[in-house]
């Protein structure tokens, strides 16, 4: 995984932002095994919220000292200005929800081609072994039929 997805992984870490896009980063991180210790949002109503056992806590406990440690994510549209916002505000680690939606794409995109070419290199070996049977001067027609089918059904059980 790569560094910027390895450092939200120390947490503590929060989602700024209880609507749509925060909750969509959300359950793209949960999906990728990053934990969320808690949400923010500046609608006071939204305090306490529980999704999925992570709470909602106010902007103004927020701003705490001990909360500015969190690395925190803007979870809203638009909303890239937020991000220098509270890097003013003493916050170190804050990133925009689009950019980490990208990364975990990237990651995603790369697990799926490195099974795809694991996939690929066993089609390959399959092949080889195949052709090695089938070219064998040493076995009947009967017996290369039936090596062929089980390596075939193998092949099949380990899908």
């Amino acid at each position: 995984m790569n560094e910027l997805l390895d450092e939200l992984k120390k947490g503590p870490l929060c989602i700024y932002g209880c609507g749509e896009c925060g909750i969509q980063i959300y359950f793209l991180l949960k999906e990728s095994g990053i934990h969320i210790d808690f949400f923010c949002d500046r609608d006071k109503s939204k305090k306490g919220y529980v999704m999925d056992g992570v709470s909602c806590i106010t902007y103004e406990e927020l701003l705490r000292k001990e909360a500015q440690d969190a690395i925190l994510i803007i979870g809203i549209a638009h909303g890239e200005g937020l991000v220098d916002e509270f890097r003013e505000l003493g916050f170190k680690k804050v990133f925009y929800y689009v950019n980490i939606r990208q990364e975990l794409y990237a990651e995603l995109l790369k697990a799926q081609e490195k099974k795809s070419l694991l996939e690929i290199e066993d089609l390959q070996r399959l092949k080889q072994n195949i052709q090695e049977i089938a070219n064998s001067k040493e076995l009947s027609m009967k017996s290369k039929r039936e090596g062929i089918i089980m390596l075939c059904d193998k092949k099949q059980r380990r899908e």
